[in-house]
């Protein structure tokens, strides 16, 4: 299962606050297949960022599998996301990765280890 509650993605540029993420809670359960939509610039890519440990939230709780996040340290979340997660980018040669002979496992290690040029 991975669930929110209340989280809060603000980014801040200069002295401007730019709230995107305002109070979400979301449940998912295991097995259960869940299409993220909107508009360009809604908030989808964040939250995606925030649920799959790439990024941390302003404020907010992230639980996946019983695992409250938030306690979590960053070489934790790293192998967190290797038994967890799997990802599906668009345009994944082109965000990751240069060559066509890399693999997309390869091109994530790879863009976590700041490999990727």
């Amino acid at each position: 299962m991975i669930q929110t509650a209340q989280l809060m993605k603000t980014f801040k540029n200069g002295d401007v606050f730019t709230p995107v993420l305002k109070g979400i809670d979301f449940v998912a359960s295991q097995g259960e297949w869940v299409a993220i939509m909107g508009r360009s610039g809604a908030g989808k890519s964040t939250f995606l960022y925030q649920m799959s440990l790439l990024d941390d939230p302003t404020s907010g709780e992230i639980v996946i599998d019983g695992h409250d996040t938030h306690e979590m340290s960053a070489n934790e979340k790293m192998q967190f996301r290797l038994s967890k997660f799997g990802f599906v980018f668009q345009r994944a040669k082109s965000a990751f990765c240069g060559r066509t002979d890399c693999k997309p496992r390869q091109r994530i290690l790879e863009a976590h280890h700041g490999n990727i040029h």
